[in-house]
């Protein structure tokens, strides 16, 4: 009998609702007062946990050439105290009380100037490291492997490569200030410690002295001795087949990546990269080049290798990498661009970091010192011989000072041989 009371009751409910509803409908839909007192008898009939969501007006997008070129992450509200390339970003504000000469707020709203964001990118040059202390922050061991070096840091120069380095960096990013994303990072805008001219005792030999860390190339070919590679590298767009150590093919094997460039010329319909896959081609015939994953050697600025003298490195002069109490013995192989310093073949950063690839730098820190022989190269170039490089290392390290007690270069095993 309950039950059949309760189901009564809300089919009376039901009618009720639907009586008001029409009553609405009918007589006061024109009279808002009547609506208003209407909707305002119903409303305790209302289910209590009712919520009425209404949506914020979406905003109409900003011109975009209004818009400070950021990242898409820091376009929302500049909520932000670092930039993903390690740039800090350093908030303040300024309010302004009413002085002599300001405007009324019907003016103000028609200006820009009275109500706005300044944004000052600030990028101060490091001073070089001249000191054996300073030096050794990054590589401890410097004054033991190098007796020599200490007193002769007294003959040294800061190598005007120093400053031409940082002025490039500074282009960049006077170039690239409106797009934030494309600014150098942390990392590369601060990549040398120091660049030193330091010649020997009997003045007969230069030598440079980098500061700096490790980014790894994975460039490079050679069809005489490595005539097949990786299908994940002969089809590549991005592998560059090419060094700035090359020499003539002494093999009829062809280049493991002559058919991808030959593919590439043949499809290239604009004139200028035609013609750049065009001489691509026939230096992949007739050359042969170091393959970064298997030859030991660096990579210097191609603005440095522009410049000639006693001091100006050159392709093919020697050079050895110091990374803790270890000497590597290396050529100067690859011209990399000329913002960047601290650049080493895939070979030499799986010796001092097994884990190393394209993607991944051995040293991150400022602790990778590069001895670079300055117009040491022996011509013409060849296929790379590593004993012989590294009997000319040691003979330039002699005629510099030579090494400390119970050190010693490296040796590279030749992966290659066959």
């Amino acid at each position: 009998m309950s039950e059949t009371k309760n189901k009564l009751n809300l089919m009376g409910f039901g009618v009720f609702l639907l009586g008001l509803a029409a009553l609405i409908f009918v007589i006061s839909l024109n009279n808002s007062k009547v609506r208003y007192l209407l909707l305002q008898a119903i409303k305790p009939f209302q289910p209590a946990d009712e919520v009425i969501i209404k949506a914020a007006p979406i905003p109409k997008a900003v011109p975009r050439e209004n818009l400070v070129e950021l990242d898409k992450k820091e376009l929302r509200f500049l909520d932000i105290d670092h930039l993903r390339n390690g740039l800090l970003v350093k908030k303040s504000s300024k309010v302004l009380p009413v002085q002599q000469g300001s405007p009324l707020a019907n003016e103000a709203r028609k200006s820009s100037e009275y109500y706005k964001i300044n944004i000052d990118l600030t990028y101060e040059w490091p001073r070089p490291a001249t000191k054996i202390e300073e030096l050794e922050v990054g590589s401890p061991y410097l004054g033991e492997m190098l007796p020599w070096l200490e007193t002769r840091l007294e003959m040294a120069k800061v190598s005007p490569y120093f400053e031409e380095l940082y002025g490039l960096k500074s282009q960049r990013i006077r170039r690239n200030q409106k797009e934030w994303s494309r600014l150098l990072t942390m990392h590369h805008a601060y990549d040398t410690q120091t660049i030193l001219e330091i010649p020997s005792e009997d003045l007969s030999q230069g030598m440079l002295l980098i500061q700096s860390e490790m980014d790894v190339v994975s460039d490079g070919t050679d069809g005489d001795r490595l005539p097949k590679m990786n299908k994940s590298i002969t089809e590549s767009q991005h592998y560059q087949p090419f060094t700035s150590y090359q020499w003539r093919k002494v093999t009829q094997n062809p280049n493991p990546l002559l058919p991808l460039w030959e593919r590439k010329y043949k499809e290239e319909t604009d004139a200028k990269r035609k013609d750049y896959y065009r001489r691509g081609v026939v230096d992949l015939k007739k050359r042969s080049f170091l393959v970064a994953e298997y030859d030991p050697f660096i990579v210097i600025p191609v603005a440095f290798l522009r410049h000639s003298g006693p001091w100006s490195p050159s392709v093919g002069d020697y050079a050895v990498v110091i990374y803790q109490d270890k000497l590597y013995p290396a050529i100067v192989g690859d011209a990399g661009p000329s913002y960047k310093m601290g650049e080493a073949s895939l070979r030499i950063a799986r010796e001092i970091d097994s884990r190393s690839s394209a993607y991944r730098r051995p040293v991150e820190k400022l602790e990778i010192t590069y001895l670079v022989f300055t117009q040491s190269a022996k011509r013409p170039f060849g296929q790379p011989d590593y004993e012989s490089w590294k009997e000319a290392c040691s003979q330039l390290l002699t005629t510099m000072g030579g090494l400390g007690e119970n050190y010693a270069l490296e040796s590279w095993k030749d992966l290659l041989a066959k």
